[in-house]
């Protein structure tokens, strides 16, 4: 039997033919510590295995990954396969766990003449089992079940002794080559399950057949395994989860012969059926009885919900409408127990999704955690299911000239070939290996109204099994749409779906007439910072009634927690080589949406508002009132479902300042307009310097399963700007004195020095302490993103744009009394390539009658063979350490960029600097705050409870006046608002790190921008869009007025 995981088509032996998942009352589960040892090949496994596993002395969870168990080491690959690629051969040094469980089963599983079997529904990547030294079955399939018959085997009266010996290779690797850990053991769940000896429900399938007019046809098929000339009646219950109605459909099958096996099909109609959807995801109870002789002996407790599924034409329909998918990709994944995880981790996974407005599912790459469908199914979302089905890594095994290869019908002899789809998805050798992965995902699910859609996999090319599959699936459900994204040829798939493309492809493709409808099964790939340019993907999808939609890659980071070395006591999260992989991808497992913890990021705050179910617009009916609109994006459900929390704030437009807030109030959303009064301090506020906002949150009227009522789904806002224009009055004197190297301004308690021969600030004092430690400098670099590296940064760095050096022109001053005029001119430029920026920055200082006020003109202009576009144009600081706290009008409280902005509101926000870092577990750029009319930095401490606001959904308790603001910079310029972001760590310092945990001491960074590059999807799509570039090619000129307050 060794050789059963390198035979091609050996995929199970003995092993019970799949079905609905159901585990019945009558189980027991034999989770928890195991006995174990990891042996070096299968042949020495199996005659453990033999043997009762005498030698399995040491001690392991189960569910779990012997890698994350200290057994091995894990290993990420994105492609490449981690094994010589010679199929169906593995590696002779095949690490082989050797499991071992004594149980005697509890009372309720059944007495000694009942039926027995074992399920196991997770093990990677094959699987042996012995129960008390008999051989009871063999399966390979990682993400599929594997139950076997143990009856006359297992005794109830005993300690029986189960033995499970799993390789870590098998002829399944070669296509189970999905983007992740590569992790191995038993991950999820064990049973021994007990049956009536008499009978049992052994499958059961529950299909809408039709819904017309006022009634649904529901069918139900139960096959039925009984040995009795007794009859049995089989009970189907179904009662509504929100109403008392009860439909009972009885039917009854006599046998007369002794055994007994076969299907009981029965009908009924639901009048007046409440449908699910993922807006509506009302579900019926039902209950399914096995009686014989007036005795139960099975009874099986699910549910039902209503719904159809069709194409027509260009779109797909749910319950007769047409759906726009909002959707995420999904792995099973923890930073701890790998795909060990547990219904509690996928219900907090699909809450989460439910509360950032997902209303979508793919499970990728395989079937997700049983639990999965049934939360689908409870929280409503819509799932594409997919086989346990990847073999992307053939397209990656060519290198170099081919010699010739044998056909691979030898070990010696391997299978040599020149087109990727050739060595198993176009070899029918391999035919029923791909087909039983499709029954086993189909046969398993296919009761739950949340499948939408079944998927033949993933990245396997395309070949003659695929169109084999789409005709098993067509041949039993033919209007379960079916997806493939890897079919070229339009023949095994009813939508057409693909990755990662540009917008104007997408945009080219809605154009496109009489097409089957479309997804993008995979976008925005949201690898650390970013993904940028998703309200431009959304925006084609409600252009283009074919677009239906898409999935965002993917949901969470792959990290796994690891001591950080000399630190018992500390942790980091592990990505590719951090373990030794000799092969690896590095950083490409942390592409999540989420980060390791499946906690958001500031992506998924940005797609909560890309994916809102409607949209607030507003108008100005006089100018006393404001009018909003709710339009509702829904299909199913009206406005009803919410109201509106309406509220005006009056803002500094300026200066810094403290909010005043004006109107608060909760009305109920219609269709049409709704009229706000405003009071008449409105117009006072605008004529005195303030900006009036206001916003429009849109959330749940009543608790969901899945949020509180009150919970936030959409917001809106309108800006009423000021009148007032810009009435800075400088007349106050001010002191200069100039020596040959330095410049020295002085007013009241501050003063600056000006190196003439730098031209950089040498002090920034007042009443003799720093303000400013070092700064303001010219400065273009950041860390590159994940998604800079896959695009922008590439040229960054080949233009040594990280490499510049000043030269000192000229450095000007011009003493008028009541101000002073300094130029700085600099011709700034990298080593090695001939490009560089010539730069003129001018300072004009002057004195209110409380301030130190500092207005900066700069100009640059760049020559030369300079790259296409910068990361950023803007003035670097370093403050000091008691500089903390933060204060800013513009987009907040969270981090924004130019293509991913719109999820944070316009507002004036206040924090202590350390909450403006986002952690990201791979270090680059992060916590740039956009829009910004003025951010004002202090030494005033701030309450903890305040930074509470950057994660609250509105911001509803201010702190009072700002009081002793000491460092302030304010846009004069409506054209050019600007960008601030405050660090403890330089670029350099983040870019040189690979991990957290070897960043160096922290410092107090600050920097305003005038203007930032976008995010994109480069690290595996399309780069930033045009509009959204920094392009070098111009002349570049901001303005910006920097001030030292209450001097």
């Amino acid at each position: 039997m060794e050789q059963y995981i390198e035979e091609v088509g050996t995929f199970s032996k003995k092993r019970l033919d799949a079905r609905a998942y159901d585990i019945p009352e009558s189980s027991e589960c034999l989770n928890g510590d195991w006995r174990f040892k990891l042996c070096e090949t299968v042949k020495e496994g199996l005659n453990d295995a033999k043997n009762g596993g005498e030698d399995c002395c040491d001690s392991i969870h189960v569910p779990g990954h012997w890698q994350l168990q200290g057994y091995g080491n894990p290993q990420y690959t994105n492609i490449s396969y981690p094994i010589p690629v010679n199929p169906p051969y593995v590696p002779t040094d095949n690490p082989t766990g050797v499991y071992v469980k004594h149980f005697k089963p509890k009372k309720h599983v059944g007495d000694k003449d009942d039926r027995f079997r074992i399920r196991f529904d997770g093990v990677d990547s094959a699987l042996y089992v012995f129960l008390n030294g008999e051989f009871v079955g063999f399966s390979l399939g990682s993400r599929n079940p594997a139950e076997f018959d143990v009856t006359g085997v297992l005794d109830t009266t005993i300690t029986n002794c189960l033995v499970a010996v799993v390789p870590q290779w098998s002829s399944g690797t070669y296509i189970e080559d999905q983007d992740q850990w590569w992790l191995s053991g038993i991950f999820r769940d064990v049973h021994v399950i007990g049956y009536k000896r008499v009978g049992h429900i052994e499958d059961y399938e529950i299909q809408t057949l039709a819904i017309q007019r006022d009634a649904a046809q529901i069918k139900l098929e139960a096959r039925i395994e009984h040995t009795s000339d007794v009859g049995v009646d089989l009970v189907w219950k179904i009662e509504h989860a929100e109403s008392d109605s009860i439909t009972h459909v009885n039917a009854k099958e006599m046998c007369h012969s002794e055994r007994f096996s076969g299907t009981i099909t029965m009908s009924t109609e639901i009048r007046n059926p409440r449908l699910w959807s993922a807006e509506t995801p009302h579900l019926y109870h039902v209950e399914l009885q096995l009686w014989n002789n007036g005795v139960m002996l099975h009874r099986i407790k699910t549910h039902l919900g209503i719904r159809t599924i069709e194409i027509q034409g260009e779109v797909l329909l749910i319950n007769g409408k047409e759906v726009l998918f909002k959707g995420m990709n999904r792995h099973d994944d923890n930073a701890r127990k790998g795909r060990a995880i547990s219904e509690e981790d996928v219900k907090h996974d699909l809450l989460v999704m439910k509360q950032h407005n997902v209303n979508a599912v793919r499970c990728s790459h395989y079937p997700s955690h049983p639990s999965l469908l049934h939360w689908a199914d409870v929280y409503g979302l819509y799932v594409i299911d997919e086989a346990d089905l990847e073999c992307h890594g053939f397209g990656f095994a060519f290198m170099g000239k081919s010699g010739h290869g044998g056909k691979g019908q030898q070990r010696l002899d391997p299978k040599i070939e020149h087109r990727s789809e050739a060595y198993t998805s176009d070899n029918p050798e391999w035919r029923e290996t791909y087909l039983e992965r499709l029954r086993q995902m189909v046969y398993r699910d296919r009761n739950h109204p949340s499948v939408i859609m079944w998927s033949l996999g993933n990245e396997s090319f395309f070949g003659s099994n695929h169109v084999e599959m789409y005709k098993w699936v067509k041949a039993r459900y033919p209007k379960w749409p079916v997806h493939y994204e890897g079919d070229g040829r339009d023949t095994t798939m009813d939508i057409y779906s693909c990755m990662y493309p540009s917008f104007s492809w997408v945009d080219q493709c809605g154009r496109d007439k009489n097409q089957k409808p479309m997804i993008l099964c995979e976008y925005g790939h949201a690898m650390g910072n970013g993904p940028g340019g998703l309200d431009e993907y959304q925006d084609l999808f409600y252009k283009h009634r074919r677009l239906q939609g898409g999935f965002i890659w993917e949901w969470a980071n792959h990290g796994l927690v690891k001591k950080v070395p000399g630190q018992s006591n500390k942790y980091f999260y592990a990505y590719g080589g951090d373990f030794d992989e000799p092969i690896h991808d590095g950083t490409f497992v942390m592409d999540g949406i989420c980060d390791s913890e499946h906690m958001p990021t500031p992506g998924l705050v940005q797609l909560k508002h890309v994916y809102r179910p409607a949209e607030i617009v507003f108008s100005r009916p006089s100018t006393h009132e404001i009018a909003f609109k709710v339009v509702n994006f829904n299909t199913f459900v009206g406005l009803d479902e919410y109201e509106i929390v309406f509220n005006v704030l009056g803002v500094l437009r300026l200066a810094p300042g403290t909010p005043q807030r004006l109107v608060e109030t909760t009305v109920l959303p219609h269709k049409d307009w709704h009229t706000i009064s405003l009071p008449s301090k409105v117009s006072e506020l605008t004529k005195q310097g303030y900006d009036v906002i206001a916003t429009a949150s849109l959330r749940l009227a009543e608790s969901k399963a899945w949020a509180p009522k009150g919970h936030e789904v959409s917001f809106g806002q309108h800006i009423i700007p000021s009148d007032k224009k810009d009435q800075f009055s400088g007349n106050n004197p001010i002191e200069v004195v100039e020596s040959p190297i330095l410049i020295q301004i002085s007013a009241g308690k501050a003063v600056i020095e000006l190196s003439k021969a730098t031209g950089r600030f040498k002090k920034v004092t007042k009443n003799g302490e720093s303000v400013v430690k070092s700064g303001p400098e010219l400065g273009f670099s950041r860390a590159p993103t994940d998604n800079d590296l896959g695009g922008d940064a590439k040229g960054w760095k080949a233009h040594q744009l990280h490499n510049l050096v000043e030269s000192v022109d000229s450095v000007q001053v011009h003493d008028k009394g009541s101000y002073a005029r300094v130029i700085v001119k600099k011709w700034i430029a990298p080593p090695k390539v001939q490009w560089g920026f010539a730069t003129e920055v001018e300072y004009i200082f002057s004195r209110s009658m409380t301030d130190l006020v500092m207005d900066v003109s700069t100009t640059i202009k760049p020559k030369g063979y300079f790259p296409d576009t910068l990361p950023r144009i803007g003035m670097d600081f370093v403050l000091p350490e008691s500089m903390e706290t933060v204060a800013w009008y513009g987009r907040g409280p969270g981090e924004t960029y130019p293509d991913s902005k719109t999820g944070n509101r316009i507002g004036w926000f206040e924090c202590a600097n350390s909450d403006l870092f986002t952690p990201y577990e791979v270090p680059q750029d992060n916590g740039n705050r956009s829009g910004i009319r003025w951010v004002s930095v202090s030494s005033k401490s701030i309450n903890p409870s305040t930074t509470k606001r950057l994660s609250q959904t509105f911001q509803e308790v201010f702190q009072g006046p700002i009081e002793n603001n000491r460092f302030s910079i304010i846009s004069n310029d409506d054209n050019h608002l600007l960008n601030f972001e405050s660090q403890p760590w330089s670029p350099k310092e983040l870019e040189k790190a690979g991990h957290p945990y070897e960043l160096g001491a922290k410092n107090n960074h600050f920097r305003i921008d005038f203007a930032v590059h976008g995010l994109g999807t480069a690290s595996c799509g399309p780069g930033v869009q045009e509009k959204y570039k920094l392009k070098t090619d111009s002349t570049h000129a901001y303005q910006a007025r920097m001030i030292i307050h209450d001097v």
